[in-house]
Protein backbone atom coordinates (compact mmCIF):
# COMPACT_ATOMS: atom_id res chain seq x y z
CA UNK A 1 0.00 0.00 0.00
CA UNK A 2 1.18 3.61 -0.52
CA UNK A 3 2.89 5.28 2.41
CA UNK A 4 2.62 8.86 3.59
CA UNK A 5 5.39 11.02 4.99
CA UNK A 6 4.51 14.19 6.88
CA UNK A 7 7.37 16.56 7.62
CA UNK A 8 7.50 19.56 9.90
CA UNK A 9 10.61 21.71 9.51
CA UNK A 10 11.63 24.77 11.51
CA UNK A 11 14.82 26.58 10.46
CA UNK A 12 16.22 29.90 11.56
CA UNK A 13 19.59 31.65 11.76
CA UNK A 14 21.10 34.99 12.70
CA UNK A 15 23.99 36.72 10.97
CA UNK A 16 26.38 39.38 12.32
CA UNK A 17 29.05 41.28 10.42
CA UNK A 18 31.99 42.25 12.64
CA UNK A 19 35.03 43.68 10.83
CA UNK A 20 36.46 40.98 8.58
CA UNK A 21 34.27 38.29 10.20
CA UNK A 22 30.81 37.20 9.09
CA UNK A 23 29.32 35.19 11.94
CA UNK A 24 26.27 32.99 11.47
CA UNK A 25 24.48 30.77 13.99
CA UNK A 26 21.24 28.85 13.69
CA UNK A 27 19.22 25.72 14.30
CA UNK A 28 17.11 23.24 12.38
CA UNK A 29 14.37 20.96 13.64
CA UNK A 30 12.69 18.22 11.61
CA UNK A 31 9.85 15.98 12.69
CA UNK A 32 9.01 13.32 10.13
CA UNK A 33 5.97 11.08 10.54
CA UNK A 34 5.86 7.94 8.41
CA UNK A 35 2.68 6.00 7.75
CA UNK A 36 3.02 2.87 5.68
CA UNK A 37 1.98 -0.71 5.17
CA UNK A 38 4.82 -2.80 3.84
CA UNK A 39 3.49 -6.25 2.93
CA UNK A 40 6.56 -7.78 1.32
CA UNK A 41 6.35 -11.61 1.09
CA UNK A 42 2.68 -11.59 2.14
CA UNK A 43 2.03 -13.64 -1.01
CA UNK A 44 5.23 -15.66 -0.43
CA UNK A 45 8.65 -15.81 -2.04
CA UNK A 46 10.18 -18.92 -3.62
CA UNK A 47 13.75 -19.53 -4.72
CA UNK A 48 14.33 -22.70 -6.79
CA UNK A 49 17.61 -24.41 -7.58
CA UNK A 50 16.88 -24.68 -11.31
CA UNK A 51 14.25 -24.24 -14.00
CA UNK A 52 13.75 -28.01 -14.16
CA UNK A 53 13.27 -28.12 -10.40
CA UNK A 54 10.62 -25.40 -10.65
CA UNK A 55 8.77 -27.16 -13.48
CA UNK A 56 8.74 -30.50 -11.67
CA UNK A 57 7.56 -28.84 -8.44
CA UNK A 58 4.66 -27.30 -10.36
CA UNK A 59 3.68 -30.39 -12.38
CA UNK A 60 4.42 -33.17 -9.88
CA UNK A 61 3.31 -31.53 -6.66
CA UNK A 62 4.86 -29.86 -3.63
CA UNK A 63 6.17 -33.19 -2.28
CA UNK A 64 8.59 -33.39 -5.20
CA UNK A 65 12.21 -33.38 -3.97
CA UNK A 66 15.64 -33.87 -5.48
CA UNK A 67 18.30 -35.91 -3.71
CA UNK A 68 22.05 -35.69 -3.19
CA UNK A 69 22.64 -38.77 -5.40
CA UNK A 70 20.93 -37.10 -8.35
CA UNK A 71 17.65 -38.98 -8.00
CA UNK A 72 14.24 -37.46 -7.32
CA UNK A 73 11.04 -38.41 -5.53
CA UNK A 74 7.39 -37.39 -5.72
CA UNK A 75 6.64 -38.36 -2.11
CA UNK A 76 9.23 -36.22 -0.29
CA UNK A 77 11.57 -39.10 0.67
CA UNK A 78 15.09 -39.74 -0.64
CA UNK A 79 16.91 -43.10 -0.69
CA UNK A 80 18.72 -44.23 2.46
CA UNK A 81 22.12 -42.59 2.83
CA UNK A 82 21.16 -39.55 0.76
CA UNK A 83 19.76 -36.13 1.67
CA UNK A 84 17.18 -33.78 0.19
CA UNK A 85 18.86 -30.97 -1.78
CA UNK A 86 15.97 -29.25 -3.62
CA UNK A 87 14.21 -28.01 -5.59
CA UNK A 88 12.94 -25.33 -3.20
CA UNK A 89 15.96 -23.62 -1.68
CA UNK A 90 13.91 -20.96 0.11
CA UNK A 91 10.25 -20.23 0.82
CA UNK A 92 9.29 -17.16 2.88
CA UNK A 93 5.85 -15.90 3.81
CA UNK A 94 5.02 -12.94 6.02
CA UNK A 95 2.04 -13.38 8.37
CA UNK A 96 0.84 -11.68 11.51
CA UNK A 97 1.11 -13.40 14.87
CA UNK A 98 -2.25 -14.48 16.33
CA UNK A 99 -4.40 -12.69 17.38
CA UNK A 100 -3.16 -9.73 15.26
CA UNK A 101 -5.46 -9.47 12.20
CA UNK A 102 -3.75 -10.33 8.91
CA UNK A 103 -4.88 -7.03 7.36
CA UNK A 104 -2.54 -5.24 9.79
CA UNK A 105 0.53 -6.97 8.35
CA UNK A 106 3.28 -4.37 8.01
CA UNK A 107 0.97 -1.56 9.12
CA UNK A 108 2.54 1.10 11.30
CA UNK A 109 2.98 4.79 11.95
CA UNK A 110 6.04 6.27 13.61
CA UNK A 111 7.99 9.49 13.93
CA UNK A 112 11.62 10.58 13.82
CA UNK A 113 12.90 13.80 15.42
CA UNK A 114 16.09 15.53 14.29
CA UNK A 115 17.56 18.62 15.91
CA UNK A 116 20.68 20.53 14.85
CA UNK A 117 22.58 23.65 15.94
CA UNK A 118 25.44 25.27 14.05
CA UNK A 119 27.82 28.21 14.26
CA UNK A 120 30.03 29.42 11.42
CA UNK A 121 32.59 32.15 10.91
CA UNK A 122 33.48 33.38 7.43
CA UNK A 123 36.74 35.21 7.99
CA UNK A 124 38.60 37.27 5.37
CA UNK A 125 41.96 38.17 6.96
CA UNK A 126 43.25 39.39 3.56
CA UNK A 127 41.57 40.52 0.38
CA UNK A 128 42.69 37.33 -1.42
CA UNK A 129 42.06 34.84 1.39
CA UNK A 130 38.75 33.59 2.81
CA UNK A 131 38.41 31.04 5.60
CA UNK A 132 35.25 29.27 6.74
CA UNK A 133 35.29 27.73 10.21
CA UNK A 134 32.29 26.09 11.80
CA UNK A 135 30.81 23.27 13.81
CA UNK A 136 27.42 21.58 13.64
CA UNK A 137 25.76 19.33 16.23
CA UNK A 138 22.96 16.97 15.30
CA UNK A 139 20.84 14.64 17.37
CA UNK A 140 18.43 12.02 16.08
CA UNK A 141 15.65 10.45 18.11
CA UNK A 142 14.64 7.22 16.38
CA UNK A 143 11.19 5.58 16.51
CA UNK A 144 9.92 3.90 19.67
CA UNK A 145 8.76 0.29 19.62
CA UNK A 146 4.99 -0.14 19.63
CA UNK A 147 5.45 -3.67 21.03
CA UNK A 148 7.38 -3.56 24.31
CA UNK A 149 10.60 -5.61 24.00
CA UNK A 150 9.50 -7.64 27.02
CA UNK A 151 6.45 -8.79 25.05
CA UNK A 152 8.29 -9.90 21.90
CA UNK A 153 9.22 -13.42 20.90
CA UNK A 154 12.87 -12.74 21.71
CA UNK A 155 12.15 -11.39 25.21
CA UNK A 156 13.76 -14.41 26.96
CA UNK A 157 17.10 -13.48 25.36
CA UNK A 158 17.18 -9.83 26.47
CA UNK A 159 18.99 -10.71 29.70
CA UNK A 160 21.67 -12.61 27.75
CA UNK A 161 24.74 -10.34 27.25
CA UNK A 162 25.47 -12.23 24.02
CA UNK A 163 22.14 -11.18 22.49
CA UNK A 164 22.99 -8.27 20.14
CA UNK A 165 20.03 -6.00 20.93
CA UNK A 166 18.07 -4.57 23.86
CA UNK A 167 14.95 -4.54 21.69
CA UNK A 168 14.98 -0.80 20.94
CA UNK A 169 16.36 1.43 18.19
CA UNK A 170 19.10 3.53 19.85
CA UNK A 171 19.01 7.29 19.52
CA UNK A 172 22.15 9.03 18.28
CA UNK A 173 22.80 12.32 20.09
CA UNK A 174 26.57 12.90 19.98
CA UNK A 175 27.08 13.99 16.39
CA UNK A 176 29.52 16.89 16.40
CA UNK A 177 30.67 17.87 12.93
CA UNK A 178 33.51 20.37 12.51
CA UNK A 179 33.81 22.09 9.12
CA UNK A 180 36.66 23.98 7.43
CA UNK A 181 36.92 25.77 4.09
CA UNK A 182 39.57 27.86 2.33
CA UNK A 183 39.64 29.98 -0.83
CA UNK A 184 42.96 31.62 -1.73
CA UNK A 185 43.74 33.77 -4.74
CA UNK A 186 47.49 33.13 -4.66
CA UNK A 187 48.73 36.22 -6.49
CA UNK A 188 45.60 38.32 -5.88
CA UNK A 189 45.15 38.61 -9.63
CA UNK A 190 42.35 36.08 -10.27
CA UNK A 191 44.61 33.70 -12.21
CA UNK A 192 45.54 31.04 -9.64
CA UNK A 193 42.91 29.94 -7.12
CA UNK A 194 43.38 27.34 -4.37
CA UNK A 195 40.35 25.79 -2.70
CA UNK A 196 40.26 23.31 0.17
CA UNK A 197 37.63 21.99 2.52
CA UNK A 198 37.29 19.36 5.21
CA UNK A 199 34.54 18.29 7.50
CA UNK A 200 32.53 15.61 9.20
CA UNK A 201 29.05 14.59 8.03
CA UNK A 202 26.44 12.18 9.39
CA UNK A 203 23.82 10.44 7.25
CA UNK A 204 20.44 8.89 7.94
CA UNK A 205 19.43 5.24 7.96
CA UNK A 206 16.46 4.45 5.67
CA UNK A 207 13.11 4.16 7.43
CA UNK A 208 12.46 0.78 5.77
CA UNK A 209 15.18 -0.63 8.00
CA UNK A 210 13.60 0.69 11.19
CA UNK A 211 10.16 -0.47 10.10
CA UNK A 212 11.37 -4.08 10.16
CA UNK A 213 12.69 -3.67 13.70
CA UNK A 214 9.27 -2.57 14.90
CA UNK A 215 7.17 -5.28 13.26
CA UNK A 216 9.22 -8.40 12.52
CA UNK A 217 9.55 -9.38 16.17
CA UNK A 218 7.53 -12.60 16.49
CA UNK A 219 4.87 -10.76 18.51
CA UNK A 220 3.28 -8.60 15.80
CA UNK A 221 4.31 -10.43 12.64
CA UNK A 222 6.60 -13.26 11.62
CA UNK A 223 8.18 -14.72 8.51
CA UNK A 224 7.36 -18.40 7.99
CA UNK A 225 10.23 -20.41 6.52
CA UNK A 226 10.16 -23.60 4.48
CA UNK A 227 12.44 -25.37 2.04
CA UNK A 228 12.64 -28.85 0.56
CA UNK A 229 15.50 -29.92 2.83
CA UNK A 230 13.51 -29.09 5.98
CA UNK A 231 10.23 -30.62 4.72
CA UNK A 232 10.51 -33.86 6.80
CA UNK A 233 10.10 -31.89 10.04
CA UNK A 234 8.59 -28.50 8.97
CA UNK A 235 6.31 -29.78 6.22
CA UNK A 236 6.58 -29.31 2.48
CA UNK A 237 6.58 -25.82 0.97
CA UNK A 238 3.09 -25.00 -0.31
CA UNK A 239 2.21 -25.50 -3.94
CA UNK A 240 2.47 -22.47 -6.21
CA UNK A 241 -0.60 -20.30 -5.64
CA UNK A 242 -1.22 -21.63 -2.13
CA UNK A 243 -0.25 -20.03 1.18
CA UNK A 244 0.34 -21.32 4.69
CA UNK A 245 -2.57 -20.50 6.99
CA UNK A 246 -1.04 -18.10 9.50
CA UNK A 247 -4.24 -17.40 11.46
CA UNK A 248 -3.39 -20.03 14.06
CA UNK A 249 0.32 -20.38 13.43
CA UNK A 250 2.16 -19.70 16.68
CA UNK A 251 5.72 -18.60 15.98
CA UNK A 252 8.11 -21.50 15.50
CA UNK A 253 11.67 -20.58 14.59
CA UNK A 254 10.46 -17.19 13.30
CA UNK A 255 12.78 -14.78 11.53
CA UNK A 256 13.42 -11.74 13.73
CA UNK A 257 14.91 -8.32 12.92
CA UNK A 258 16.53 -6.12 15.58
CA UNK A 259 18.82 -3.11 15.84
CA UNK A 260 22.18 -3.57 17.51
CA UNK A 261 22.39 -1.94 20.92
CA UNK A 262 25.49 -0.12 19.55
CA UNK A 263 23.86 1.11 16.32
CA UNK A 264 25.10 4.54 15.22
CA UNK A 265 24.51 6.77 12.24
CA UNK A 266 27.15 6.52 9.48
CA UNK A 267 29.86 9.18 9.79
CA UNK A 268 31.95 10.50 6.89
CA UNK A 269 35.14 12.55 7.13
CA UNK A 270 35.59 14.35 3.82
CA UNK A 271 38.72 16.16 2.58
CA UNK A 272 39.28 17.86 -0.78
CA UNK A 273 41.70 20.32 -2.27
CA UNK A 274 42.15 21.79 -5.71
CA UNK A 275 44.06 24.33 -7.77
CA UNK A 276 42.64 26.19 -10.74
CA UNK A 277 44.95 28.11 -13.07
CA UNK A 278 43.76 30.46 -15.77
CA UNK A 279 45.85 29.77 -18.89
CA UNK A 280 44.37 32.65 -20.87
CA UNK A 281 41.50 35.05 -20.61
CA UNK A 282 39.08 32.31 -21.70
CA UNK A 283 40.69 28.97 -20.75
CA UNK A 284 41.44 27.52 -17.31
CA UNK A 285 42.87 24.19 -16.11
CA UNK A 286 42.34 22.54 -12.74
CA UNK A 287 43.47 19.59 -10.63
CA UNK A 288 41.77 18.34 -7.49
CA UNK A 289 42.05 15.51 -4.99
CA UNK A 290 39.26 14.01 -2.88
CA UNK A 291 39.24 11.66 0.08
CA UNK A 292 36.19 10.43 1.96
CA UNK A 293 36.24 7.87 4.76
CA UNK A 294 32.97 6.59 6.18
CA UNK A 295 32.69 4.51 9.33
CA UNK A 296 29.71 3.06 11.18
CA UNK A 297 28.05 2.12 7.90
CA UNK A 298 25.15 -0.15 8.74
CA UNK A 299 25.14 -3.73 7.55
CA UNK A 300 22.73 -6.64 7.99
CA UNK A 301 24.17 -9.76 9.56
CA UNK A 302 22.56 -12.99 10.73
CA UNK A 303 23.62 -13.31 14.37
CA UNK A 304 22.10 -16.80 14.32
CA UNK A 305 24.19 -18.02 11.40
CA UNK A 306 25.36 -21.67 11.62
CA UNK A 307 28.97 -20.47 11.28
CA UNK A 308 28.43 -18.56 14.54
CA UNK A 309 26.96 -21.63 16.24
CA UNK A 310 23.27 -20.61 15.90
CA UNK A 311 23.27 -19.51 19.56
CA UNK A 312 19.59 -18.50 19.56
CA UNK A 313 18.31 -21.18 17.20
CA UNK A 314 16.33 -24.40 17.61
CA UNK A 315 16.43 -25.71 21.18
CA UNK A 316 17.34 -22.38 22.77
CA UNK A 317 13.72 -22.02 23.93
CA UNK A 318 11.38 -24.60 25.49
CA UNK A 319 9.83 -27.16 23.17
CA UNK A 320 12.71 -27.03 20.70
CA UNK A 321 11.72 -23.54 19.62
CA UNK A 322 14.07 -20.62 18.96
CA UNK A 323 14.82 -17.91 16.43
CA UNK A 324 15.28 -18.70 12.76
CA UNK A 325 17.23 -15.92 11.05
CA UNK A 326 18.22 -13.16 13.48
CA UNK A 327 18.83 -10.15 11.22
CA UNK A 328 20.79 -7.51 13.11
CA UNK A 329 21.41 -4.02 11.80
CA UNK A 330 24.86 -3.14 13.09
CA UNK A 331 27.35 -0.31 12.50
CA UNK A 332 30.31 -2.45 11.50
CA UNK A 333 30.89 -1.57 7.83
CA UNK A 334 33.14 1.11 6.31
CA UNK A 335 34.07 2.70 2.99
CA UNK A 336 37.03 4.65 1.61
CA UNK A 337 37.07 6.84 -1.49
CA UNK A 338 40.13 8.46 -3.09
CA UNK A 339 40.15 10.33 -6.37
CA UNK A 340 42.08 12.76 -8.55
CA UNK A 341 40.24 14.97 -11.04
CA UNK A 342 41.78 16.88 -13.95
CA UNK A 343 39.74 19.58 -15.65
CA UNK A 344 39.91 21.98 -18.57
CA UNK A 345 37.25 24.58 -19.32
CA UNK A 346 36.80 27.46 -21.67
CA UNK A 347 34.24 30.22 -21.76
CA UNK A 348 34.05 32.42 -24.82
CA UNK A 349 37.04 30.99 -26.68
CA UNK A 350 37.51 31.70 -30.39
CA UNK A 351 36.03 35.18 -30.28
CA UNK A 352 33.29 34.11 -27.89
CA UNK A 353 31.88 31.42 -30.20
CA UNK A 354 32.96 28.31 -28.22
CA UNK A 355 32.45 27.15 -24.64
CA UNK A 356 33.70 23.80 -23.38
CA UNK A 357 34.31 21.82 -20.21
CA UNK A 358 36.12 18.49 -19.83
CA UNK A 359 37.08 16.54 -16.75
CA UNK A 360 38.65 13.16 -16.04
CA UNK A 361 38.49 11.39 -12.67
CA UNK A 362 40.69 8.52 -11.52
CA UNK A 363 38.96 7.02 -8.48
CA UNK A 364 39.48 4.16 -6.03
CA UNK A 365 36.34 3.24 -4.08
CA UNK A 366 36.45 0.50 -1.43
CA UNK A 367 33.91 -0.77 1.09
CA UNK A 368 32.92 -3.96 2.86
CA UNK A 369 29.14 -3.74 2.41
CA UNK A 370 27.11 -1.87 -0.21
CA UNK A 371 23.64 -2.88 0.92
CA UNK A 372 21.81 0.40 1.36
CA UNK A 373 18.27 -0.66 2.24
CA UNK A 374 17.54 -4.36 1.56
CA UNK A 375 16.85 -5.95 4.97
CA UNK A 376 16.20 -9.38 3.43
CA UNK A 377 19.60 -10.02 1.85
CA UNK A 378 23.01 -10.73 3.37
CA UNK A 379 25.90 -9.65 1.15
CA UNK A 380 28.70 -11.45 3.01
CA UNK A 381 29.96 -14.95 2.23
CA UNK A 382 30.80 -16.07 5.78
CA UNK A 383 29.28 -14.44 8.86
CA UNK A 384 32.23 -15.59 10.98
CA UNK A 385 34.83 -14.03 8.66
CA UNK A 386 34.02 -10.56 7.34
CA UNK A 387 37.59 -9.60 6.41
CA UNK A 388 37.24 -10.74 2.73
CA UNK A 389 34.27 -8.39 2.35
CA UNK A 390 36.50 -5.30 2.27
CA UNK A 391 37.43 -4.72 -1.34
CA UNK A 392 36.27 -2.68 -4.33
CA UNK A 393 32.83 -1.20 -3.80
CA UNK A 394 29.90 -1.96 -6.10
CA UNK A 395 30.10 1.76 -7.00
CA UNK A 396 33.77 1.65 -8.04
CA UNK A 397 34.26 3.14 -11.50
CA UNK A 398 38.01 3.51 -11.89
CA UNK A 399 37.91 5.90 -14.85
CA UNK A 400 35.29 8.54 -15.62
CA UNK A 401 35.35 11.21 -18.31
CA UNK A 402 32.81 13.93 -19.09
CA UNK A 403 33.01 16.70 -21.67
CA UNK A 404 30.83 19.08 -23.61
CA UNK A 405 31.49 21.56 -26.41
CA UNK A 406 28.98 24.28 -27.25
CA UNK A 407 29.79 26.19 -30.43
CA UNK A 408 28.15 28.87 -32.53
CA UNK A 409 28.86 27.84 -36.13
CA UNK A 410 28.65 30.04 -39.24
CA UNK A 411 25.08 30.92 -40.03
CA UNK A 412 24.35 31.14 -36.29
CA UNK A 413 23.85 27.38 -36.08
CA UNK A 414 24.19 26.17 -32.49
CA UNK A 415 26.18 22.95 -32.19
CA UNK A 416 26.23 21.11 -28.85
CA UNK A 417 27.70 17.72 -28.04
CA UNK A 418 28.30 15.76 -24.85
CA UNK A 419 30.66 12.83 -24.33
CA UNK A 420 30.53 10.60 -21.27
CA UNK A 421 32.54 7.51 -20.33
CA UNK A 422 32.72 5.31 -17.24
CA UNK A 423 34.74 2.13 -16.87
CA UNK A 424 33.16 -1.09 -15.63
CA UNK A 425 32.18 -1.68 -12.02
CA UNK A 426 33.26 -4.80 -10.10
CA UNK A 427 31.60 -8.15 -9.44
CA UNK A 428 32.57 -11.10 -7.28
CA UNK A 429 34.28 -14.29 -8.46
CA UNK A 430 33.16 -17.86 -7.80
CA UNK A 431 35.27 -20.65 -6.28
CA UNK A 432 33.23 -23.25 -8.13
CA UNK A 433 30.87 -25.96 -6.87
CA UNK A 434 31.54 -27.54 -3.48
CA UNK A 435 29.87 -30.32 -1.51
CA UNK A 436 27.84 -27.78 0.47
CA UNK A 437 27.14 -25.56 -2.56
CA UNK A 438 26.84 -27.88 -5.57
CA UNK A 439 25.06 -25.29 -7.73
CA UNK A 440 27.75 -22.62 -7.51
CA UNK A 441 28.99 -20.98 -10.69
CA UNK A 442 32.15 -22.54 -12.21
CA UNK A 443 35.49 -21.45 -10.75
CA UNK A 444 36.80 -18.20 -12.21
CA UNK A 445 33.38 -17.02 -13.36
CA UNK A 446 31.26 -14.41 -11.64
CA UNK A 447 29.54 -15.54 -8.46
CA UNK A 448 25.76 -15.75 -8.57
CA UNK A 449 25.55 -15.45 -4.77
CA UNK A 450 27.97 -14.69 -1.89
CA UNK A 451 28.05 -18.41 -1.04
CA UNK A 452 29.82 -19.03 -4.37
CA UNK A 453 32.89 -17.29 -2.93
CA UNK A 454 33.37 -19.96 -0.23
CA UNK A 455 35.87 -22.53 -1.50
CA UNK A 456 36.12 -26.24 -0.70
CA UNK A 457 38.99 -25.63 1.75
CA UNK A 458 36.91 -23.08 3.67
CA UNK A 459 38.77 -20.03 2.36
CA UNK A 460 36.79 -17.09 1.00
CA UNK A 461 37.61 -15.16 -2.17
CA UNK A 462 37.62 -11.40 -1.64
CA UNK A 463 34.49 -9.61 -2.75
CA UNK A 464 34.40 -7.86 -6.16
CA UNK A 465 37.62 -9.09 -7.73
CA UNK A 466 36.26 -9.24 -11.30
CA UNK A 467 34.75 -6.53 -13.53
CA UNK A 468 31.29 -6.45 -15.08
CA UNK A 469 30.44 -5.84 -18.72
CA UNK A 470 28.88 -2.48 -17.93
CA UNK A 471 31.42 0.07 -19.08
CA UNK A 472 29.53 3.04 -20.49
CA UNK A 473 30.18 5.40 -23.41
CA UNK A 474 27.86 7.82 -25.13
CA UNK A 475 28.28 10.70 -27.54
CA UNK A 476 25.19 12.89 -27.93
CA UNK A 477 24.82 15.64 -30.53
CA UNK A 478 22.38 18.51 -30.94
CA UNK A 479 22.08 21.06 -33.77
CA UNK A 480 19.59 23.93 -33.75
CA UNK A 481 19.00 27.30 -35.35
CA UNK A 482 16.57 30.05 -34.52
CA UNK A 483 14.50 32.00 -37.07
CA UNK A 484 12.73 35.25 -36.15
CA UNK A 485 9.22 35.47 -37.52
CA UNK A 486 8.53 39.00 -36.31
CA UNK A 487 6.33 40.24 -33.54
CA UNK A 488 8.59 38.60 -30.95
CA UNK A 489 7.91 35.13 -32.38
CA UNK A 490 10.82 32.74 -32.88
CA UNK A 491 10.87 29.23 -34.33
CA UNK A 492 13.79 26.88 -33.60
CA UNK A 493 14.18 23.53 -35.48
CA UNK A 494 16.20 21.00 -33.45
CA UNK A 495 17.97 17.82 -34.53
CA UNK A 496 19.39 15.46 -31.87
CA UNK A 497 21.30 12.17 -31.96
CA UNK A 498 21.87 10.08 -28.84
CA UNK A 499 24.59 7.41 -28.56
CA UNK A 500 26.03 8.38 -31.91
CA UNK A 501 28.49 5.45 -31.99
CA UNK A 502 25.76 2.93 -31.07
CA UNK A 503 27.77 1.62 -28.09
CA UNK A 504 26.27 -1.47 -26.42
CA UNK A 505 26.32 0.05 -22.90
CA UNK A 506 25.35 -3.29 -21.42
CA UNK A 507 23.17 -3.03 -18.30
CA UNK A 508 24.37 -5.32 -15.56
CA UNK A 509 22.62 -5.56 -12.19
CA UNK A 510 24.67 -4.72 -9.11
CA UNK A 511 23.44 -7.68 -7.07
CA UNK A 512 21.75 -10.88 -8.21
CA UNK A 513 18.92 -10.88 -10.73
CA UNK A 514 16.35 -8.18 -11.30
CA UNK A 515 13.78 -10.32 -9.49
CA UNK A 516 15.53 -9.91 -6.12
CA UNK A 517 17.27 -6.63 -6.73
CA UNK A 518 16.81 -3.69 -4.35
CA UNK A 519 19.33 -1.21 -5.79
CA UNK A 520 16.86 0.50 -8.11
CA UNK A 521 17.89 -1.37 -11.27
CA UNK A 522 14.87 -2.13 -13.45
CA UNK A 523 16.58 -3.20 -16.69
CA UNK A 524 19.30 -5.58 -17.81
CA UNK A 525 20.88 -6.54 -21.14
CA UNK A 526 21.72 -4.13 -23.97
CA UNK A 527 21.39 -0.44 -23.23
CA UNK A 528 19.76 2.20 -25.40
CA UNK A 529 20.70 2.04 -29.09
CA UNK A 530 21.48 4.99 -31.37
CA UNK A 531 18.44 7.24 -31.51
CA UNK A 532 17.68 10.42 -33.43
CA UNK A 533 14.82 12.87 -33.18
CA UNK A 534 13.58 16.06 -34.80
CA UNK A 535 11.78 18.79 -32.91
CA UNK A 536 10.58 22.35 -33.20
CA UNK A 537 10.48 24.93 -30.46
CA UNK A 538 8.19 27.91 -30.88
CA UNK A 539 8.70 31.08 -28.84
CA UNK A 540 5.93 33.68 -28.68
Amino acid sequence: DPGFDTRLQIVDNVTKLAGDHLLKAGFEYNHTTVEQQFIGFSNSRYIFDSVDGFMNFVTQGNNYVTCSDGSSSNVGVCPAGTTITGPVLLYLQSVTVPPVPQDQLGLQSFGVDELAFFIQDTWQPRSNLTLNLGVRWEGTWHPDMFVDPEDTFYAPFLSDPAFPSDGTIPNDLNNFQPRFGLAWDVNDDGRTLVRANAGSYFSRIPMLVFAQHRTTNGAFQQIIFRNSEASPFLGAPPQIGDLIDGSTASPFLPDIQVASRDLQLPRTWSFSAGVERRLSETVAASVGVQHARTDNLFRFINANDPSLGSPFGAGSLPGGNGIGTLTVTESSARSRYNAVTLGLRGDGAFDGRVAFDANYTLAYDKSDDDNERDPFTFRYADASNLDPEYNWSDRDRRHQFNAFVLALLPGDIVFNNIVRYASASPVSESCGPTASNPFAAPAGERASSPADRVCADGSVIERNTLRRENDFFTWDLRISKTFELGGGQIIEPIFEVFNLTNADNFLDTAQGSLLFNFDGTIRSGLGDTRRAQLGVRFHF
